[in-house]
């Protein structure tokens, strides 16, 4: 992964030891491909791996099933809903889509639409 890619709070997977940690600094005077991470217990640096969508991971960032498509997740934010299905995610209102397949665009793509933190605790 490259640090352009991430922002400061997105969720990583440690290569080594698969640890999950949420990205705490992005460069470093010496090194722009600088990341540091922390998990439990856990202080990383570089050799981070993305963190891919799972049923699991998409509950514990507030998304249920669709009730008439279950391979349909839905996520209401505010009054917006952003839905996933096969990798891609797609806003009701707007018509747009975005294909993804990881926990740190997942989260990226809602802060920049919505303004707000993917709330997750993992």
């Amino acid at each position: 992964m490259k640090a352009n890619e991430l922002r400061l709070g997105n969720w990583v997977k440690g290569s080594f030891l698969g640890e999950l940690c949420k990205v705490t600094q992005l460069g470093h005077e010496k090194y722009s491909e600088y990341i540091g991470a922390k998990g439990d217990g856990f202080y990383g640096q570089n050799g981070f791996e993305p963190i891919p969508l799972t049923p699991e991971i998409l509950v514990k960032a507030g998304f249920r099933q669709s009730i008439s498509n279950e391979k349909v997740w839905v996520l209401k934010i505010g009054e917006n809903n952003l839905m996933l299905k096969n990798d891609v995610a797609w806003f009701y209102w707007a018509g747009l889509s975005y294909p993804f397949k990881y926990l740190h665009q997942l989260q990226n793509l809602v802060y920049a639409i919505y303004g707000e933190e993917l709330a997750i605790q993992l």
